[in-house]
């Protein structure tokens, strides 16, 4: 009979969950077990008993209880041999009265019918738990010990009981504040435009419905374009493509002369680094039309041969063309080289300053391909 009380226990704590709450004024209950005496003539017997209690708050109750206990296996109901009184606390470890686990301490007497035997003061404990059925009624599973004072003996008992509550009141429980009281939503919570980005992290507020951000809340654009991929008609536009507004690419259609400052010294095709800023302005444009082919013109001033002239121009030429591949890794094949010598002068020759201004390369860019989009 015990397994069977520590099994119905087991299963009524496994039954717990979470209701409104439940308020009592007071409550009856009837139970039934099994009590075990240690180090004792007596044997395990088994018991029944009567409760009453009142709640002296929403989480404690004082209860008188009493318990018919025989111990001896061949006597019968009625037979009163052995009772135990005690004035119990209760503690209920749950906000709701009804149900959850408690603890019980008290004080009593086992009250012996047999003269002989010397009634005992007592000392008791237990753990409990209590599920409510319905308003009315609750049911309970307890496990205890008993100190016997004047035997110094510990016992142990079992019970399983039903309880009657009276006074019952429901008290329902508050709903979360944020779905009762917007205000207290914390700001930092909120998503406006419903991308899935709070407010305090939207680097791009208001964007549209269903369109796809990133962490930052902004809407995507994946070839890098800078189009957002909603109004993309052109995806997958190469790196760094100059496109429309429709994220399309705009494409070259004349012959483009770019005039480098790019100066030589005389009789030199010595590049200087502080001319790299100029080779970078072609890179640049590049990129944007990557359709593009470049033809970097060397030129000289009438100083000395035309023929040592027309073999200096093309290293000069080749100089910045070398310096457009290594440097900004534009692809070689995009880019020739060729010397004009000293035929295409820009300035008088005649004069210190106008031979400086001669002595120059000059970018001549052209559309290659053009492909319908």
């Amino acid at each position: 009979m015990k397994k069977a009380l520590i099994v119905a226990l087991v299963a009524t704590m496994g039954s717990y969950a979470v209701a409104e709450d439940k308020t009592r004024v007071g409550y009856v209950t009837l139970n039934g077990g099994v009590q075990d005496f240690h180090s004792s003539p007596l044997d395990e017997s088994d018991a029944f008993g009567l409760e009453l209690g009142f709640m002296v708050s929403q989480r404690s109750a004082l209860q008188l209880s009493w318990t018919k206990i025989n111990p001896d296996p061949t006597m019968v109901l009625g037979d009163e041999d052995l009772s135990m009184q005690s004035i119990d606390y209760l503690y209920y470890m749950s906000n709701d009265d009804m149900t959850g686990p408690y603890l019980r301490l008290g004080l009593g007497q086992y009250d012996f019918e047999d003269a002989a035997i010397e009634n005992s003061d007592i000392a008791r404990a237990a753990m409990g738990f209590e599920q409510n059925i319905n308003d009315r009624f609750s049911f309970r599973g307890e496990l205890g010990i008993v100190r016997d004072t004047t035997q110094n003996r510990y016992d142990n008992n079992l019970f399983l009981g039903l309880t009657m509550n009276f006074g019952v009141s429901s008290t329902k429980k508050a709903a979360p504040i944020i779905k009762k009281d917007p205000v207290v939503v914390a700001p930092k919570h909120k998503d406006s435009d419903g991308d899935g980005v709070f407010d305090k992290d939207d680097q791009c507020p208001n964007t549209k419905a269903g369109v796809t951000v990133d962490v930052r809340g902004c809407e995507l654009d994946s070839d890098g374009d800078g189009v957002v991929d909603s109004a993309d008609k052109c995806p997958a536009t190469p790196a760094g493509a100059k496109v429309d507004a429709t994220g399309c690419r705009i494409y070259l259609d004349e012959t483009v002369r770019i005039s480098l400052s790019v100066k030589f010294a005389t009789n030199s095709d010595q590049l200087v680094d502080s001319y790299e800023a100029e080779v970078k302005r072609v890179a640049d444009f590049m990129r944007q039309y990557p359709d593009t082919t470049v033809v970097f013109e060397g030129h000289t001033d009438s100083m000395g041969r035309a023929s040592y002239n027309q073999k200096l121009s093309e290293r000069r030429a080749k100089a910045v063309a070398d310096m457009l591949v290594a440097n900004y890794n534009i692809d070689a094949s995009r880019v020739s080289s060729k010397g004009v010598g000293e035929s295409k002068p820009i300035a008088d020759n005649g004069t210190a300053e106008g031979r400086a201004q001669n002595r120059r390369v000059e970018a001549v860019i052209e559309t290659t391909v053009k492909t319908a989009q």
